[in-house]
């Protein structure tokens, strides 16, 4: 084997562990997200559904 070879195994090597990192990465930042989606989603969507009722019932006592 020549240096070079040695090199190119070595790159790809690396590159092979960095996607590895990279994706498991990603899906510890996926679990640890996830507890906190569960409490604001549910948060977010009935602050919007409040404005919407609200702007709602005070279009409608306009008319």
């Amino acid at each position: 084997m020549k240096g070079k070879d040695i090199l190119g195994n070595l790159f790809g090597i690396f590159l092979c562990l960095l996607v590895l990192g990279i994706g498991i990465g990603l899906l510890v930042l996926l679990f640890a997200a996830l507890p906190l989606l569960v409490v604001v989603a549910p948060l977010t969507i009935t602050l919007v559904l409040c404005f919407l009722l609200i702007a709602y019932l005070r279009q409608r006592r306009r008319k």
